[in-house]
């Protein structure tokens, strides 16, 4: 919820503009996933998380920037990885799984819980 309030603030839409949603609960299970919350594995990529945070993505793509971000996420699934594991930008401290779809393994996994209430 919060990644979708920050999108509706970004924009200067009122709150309720962002409703309504539905959202499920996945059980998750990848094996080849880099974990951006980590500091090494930033350091070795060369970029800070305050960089991954801070940066206006929208802005940037909107005058022809690919964001750092975006590099990454492309890196990533071009090399097969299922995912990343990378600091919300819209809440401090929490964690957001990108999931590369089209690079799940045999053995990984995407269900939803409870699809029957939906």
């Amino acid at each position: 919820m919060a990644e979708t309030l920050a999108h509706i603030r970004y924009y200067g839409l009122p709150a309720h503009s962002a409703m309504p949603r539905t959202f499920v609960a996945l059980e998750v299970v990848l094996s080849e996933v880099l974990d951006l919350t980590v500091g090494e594995n930033r350091r070795l990529l060369g970029v800070s998380k305050k960089k991954m945070t801070d940066a206006d993505w929208r802005a940037e793509m909107c005058n022809g920037i690919v964001p750092i971000t975006n590099q990454i996420a492309q890196a990533a699934f071009d090399t097969g990885l299922e995912g990343l594991l990378v600091p919300s930008a819209a809440t401090s401290g929490a964690t957001n799984l990108v999931c590369f779809v089209k690079n799940l393994l045999p053995s990984s996994r995407l269900a939803v819980l409870s699809p029957e209430e939906l």
